[in-house]
């Protein structure tokens, strides 16, 4: 039997010789594109329905669907799943949460799982999806169109009205909350700069449109946490571009630039200071600046009356008193799961971050940078539940785990 030709559905529906197409050919096609759209609206949907009432519970019907397609192509052998040791971290990590609830009286198999579970499911969904052949731009269009949707609907006025008590308009999107939504226009514009060869030309100009946005409009000081990083993805995808003579001259111009940025940044910030993103990072004597403070002491001093599991999950926001979570995933991670939790957790950073060695640079830089743009957007947002974020996560672990789902040739050159 031959196997399903990696991005290239249509070639993979001719047999060998170029004649006749078989019902094997025409049933692999079929699966192909069936799975290539059920990703694209899970995608789109974590991204745009989470925060509507009525239509969240849609993101779970998504996520079961293409869970549930990859499953039966799989058993059908359209398609070939690899369920390696990357899948069981999260597993593991998901379990123990689901423990911990279950022998919490207060929490029970409540609502609190639900966005887990779904996170994790349509995660594993999306990265077994890549695997199974669907092309990396199509993940990266689906973020694009879930990026048009949030921007399109501050136009009709969701999201622009400020919170009680507070005069300052941070666009929030559809997302319902401006971190969020901030953690999402990075995320996508960094992931379009993956590998742009894979991505697409559009995508990577719409990246630089992402991250305008996130910073002009949600006055989110998270946005400014992974600006650093979209840069240095650029500029690493600039220099492996050209050829070897021509990398000494593009770094000494990458370093140039960045001289001539740092003397010209109290200019830039003086010009600048009216963006609210911006202001409020640079006002630390703010009641959002000290209430958060207030609540990273919180989170440590429970943690540190159960240090090793915790406090149950979803512990921070029923006993912390700020009826919301700390701004902080490390502490409340460390707060609700405790020790064992916490290290659970970021051992799948440390399993990219080790399982790259052997990738290409060309692929093996990039991944490194993205999972460090997530460990520093943990200090600023709590992420180990939210979709974006965990949707990246699983696709990084599965392209470390098995580059070949990007099609391998891309990354012949070392």
């Amino acid at each position: 039997m031959t196997s399903w030709t990696r991005n290239k559905p249509l070639d993979a529906c001719y047999s060998n010789d170029g004649g006749v197409i078989t019902a094997m050919h025409m049933r692999r096609f079929a699966w192909h594109w069936g799975l290539t759209i059920m990703m694209f609206l899970y995608v789109l949907a974590a991204q745009t329905l989470t925060d509507i009432e009525g239509w969240s519970r849609l993101t779970i019907v998504l996520a079961v669907a293409l869970a549930l397609m990859l499953v039966v192509a799989g058993a059908a052998g359209v398609c070939c799943l690899r369920l390696g040791s990357w899948l069981w971290i999260p597993v593991a990590f998901l379990a123990y949460c689901w423990i911990q609830s279950f022998f919490d009286l207060e929490v029970g198999l409540s609502k609190a799982l639900l966005p887990l579970f779904s996170s994790y499911l349509g995660g594993a969904a999306v990265a077994l999806s890549l695997q199974a052949g669907v092309s990396l731009e199509a993940f990266v269009s689906a973020q694009m169109v879930a990026v048009i949707c949030n921007i399109v609907a501050g136009f009709f006025g969701i999201g622009t009205v400020p919170p009680p008590g507070e005069t300052e308009v941070r666009y929030t999107g559809l997302t319902g909350n401006a971190n969020e939504f901030a953690v999402l226009l990075m995320l996508d514009a960094c992931f379009a700069w993956l590998l742009p060869s894979k991505s697409g030309r559009l995508a990577c100009v719409f990246g630089f449109v992402a991250v305008g946005y996130a910073i002009a409009t949600t006055g989110s000081r998270t946005a400014l946490v992974a600006v650093p990083f979209f840069a240095l993805l650029i500029c690493a995808q600039v220099v492996f571009k050209m050829r070897n003579k021509r990398k000494i001259y593009a770094i000494a111009a990458v370093l140039g630039l960045c001289a001539a940025g740092a003397v010209a940044a109290p200019f830039v910030l003086e010009k600048t200071k009216d963006v609210t993103s911006i202001h409020r990072a640079l006002t630390h004597d703010d009641t959002s600046f000290m209430v958060r403070k207030a609540m990273l002491h919180k989170a440590f001093t429970l943690w540190q009356d159960a240090p090793i599991f915790g406090q149950g999950f979803d512990a921070y926001k029923r006993i912390a008193g700020y009826g919301g979570y700390a701004h902080d995933d490390y502490v409340e991670i460390l707060c609700d799961l405790g020790l064992f939790g916490a290290m659970l957790f970021y051992s799948m950073h440390m399993y990219i971050l080790l399982k790259s060695k052997h990738l290409p640079t060309l692929l093996k830089f990039p991944c490194r940078v993205m999972v460090v743009t997530l460990l520093a957007l943990d200090a600023a947002c709590v992420n180990y539940y939210m979709k974006t974020p965990i949707m990246c996560l699983f696709v990084l672990l599965s392209i470390t785990a098995d580059p070949q789902c990007l099609n391998g040739s891309a990354f012949s050159e070392k």
